[in-house]
């Protein structure tokens, strides 16, 4: 039984070996946590060998941090208050999904070898240009890289630069993103372009691009991490599926951040991040992934489609009409008012409120935005429609 000197000496000692550890390895030490290997647990044992039983010594689990208590706050050796210290550690990284440091830098090695090897080769990899990027990244939000790539060599083409983009009219950026969809991204990239070029230089870091129009934290991670090399992690939802699998578990937001920015290469963090992204688009896929193709499948809990978060809510459904009205060769289109959240200013055919039987359909198409399924018909005008347009 050690004396009350002794566990204070003990104390000290831990603390101060867990603070060096976890600063100084940043991230790396504090994963040193399989149940019976950890740097922690060992100390939790000496602790508890040293003052027996009735001390009820424990590490205490409670918001992201263990605490070091004895029973009722009292050292059980004296009547002196013990003196309770605290050893942070990411609250993501909870013993059920923590691995320890030389499974992280394996895990690490494995993915970016297999990057480096089967990336599929896509014009913005060839580049750490911070416009071509920051193009990339904005051109890929809800987009597929099918119908990103030649828009991206097209768009580039004509604004060569992020001067030559800000120069330009929004309405020829508009055309220019045409196909795309979600206009809204256009008119963000444009106003941050002209933010951009009034500065003479583009952000250095993550919470400089978030400053920006149309940037959240994942594209301004993405962003600073492949341009800069800043070692900031991305979460999208590539990235957050591969997480949940590997952890076998569902996480918050939070902790899924938290367990990205744990794994995240900082000698490599661009390439790390794209790996990652390459590694939930192409084999830790929706619904069934390629298991016997993933590079970490070793470090991996779920090996499966694992329970996921749910079923997707059902597309809801509408219908609607538009009617096709010509006058000397020319088609009358309408402009929606600019206030309206679905692709504000934008030109259209004027619509019809009402489909009568005698009503002649031209033709019918169906496409889905965001969450809607839209069934369209476009009608033979009878007349000069009553919306006034041009």
């Amino acid at each position: 039984m050690l004396t009350h000197r002794w566990h204070d000496f003990v104390v000290q000692v831990l603390d101060k070996l867990g603070g060096f550890l976890l600063d100084s390895f940043r991230g790396i030490a504090d994963r040193f946590v399989d149940a019976r290997g950890s740097v922690l647990d060992f100390a939790v044992e000496i602790v508890h060998k040293s003052f027996g039983p009735r001390a009820e010594s424990c590490w205490t689990w409670q918001t992201s941090h263990y605490f070091l208590t004895g029973a009722e706050g009292q050292s059980p050796t004296c009547d002196n208050r013990l003196d309770c210290r605290r050893i942070t550690i990411p609250s993501a990284m909870k013993r059920s999904a923590r691995m320890e440091a030389r499974d992280v830098a394996g895990l690490r090695r494995a993915l970016l070898a297999w990057y480096e090897k089967s990336r599929r080769d896509l014009p913005w990899r060839k580049t750490r240009d911070p416009y071509r990027v920051w193009v990339s990244e904005i051109m890929l939000q809800q987009t597929r890289v099918a119908v990103v790539i030649p828009r991206y060599k097209k768009f580039l083409h004509r604004f060569q630069s992020v001067e030559k983009l800000a120069s330009a009219r929004v309405t020829s950026v508009l055309a220019e993103w045409s196909g795309l969809g979600y206009y809204r991204r256009a008119r963000n990239l444009h106003a941050a372009a002209k933010i951009v070029a009034r500065a003479g230089k583009f952000p250095k870091d993550a919470e400089g691009w978030r400053e920006l129009p149309g940037i959240g934290r994942y594209t301004a991670a993405a962003i600073a991490s492949i341009a800069f090399d800043e070692p900031v992690a991305g979460l999208d939802g590539n990235v957050e599926r591969v997480l949940r699998r590997l952890a076998g578990q569902t996480q918050t937001s939070a902790q899924a951040w938290g367990a990205a920015q744990s794994l995240l290469d900082h000698d490599r963090p661009g390439d790390f991040n794209q790996a990652m992204m390459e590694l939930g688009a192409t084999i830790c896929v929706p619904g069934e992934p390629l298991c016997a193709e993933c590079p970490i499948r070793k470090f991996c809990r779920t090996r499966g489609r694992g329970k996921g978060t749910g079923p997707n809510a059902p597309q809801l459904k509408r219908q609607i009409a538009f009617v096709l009205a010509t006058d000397d060769g020319c088609v009358r289109l309408v402009r929606r008012p600019k206030h309206v959240s679905l692709m504000p200013g934008m030109w259209e055919l004027p619509s019809c409120e009402a489909i009568g039987n005698t009503d002649e359909v031209l033709f019918s198409v169906k496409h889905a935005i965001t969450v809607t399924d839209f069934n369209v018909r476009v009608m033979r005008s009878k007349g000069v429609p009553s919306r006034e347009g041009r």
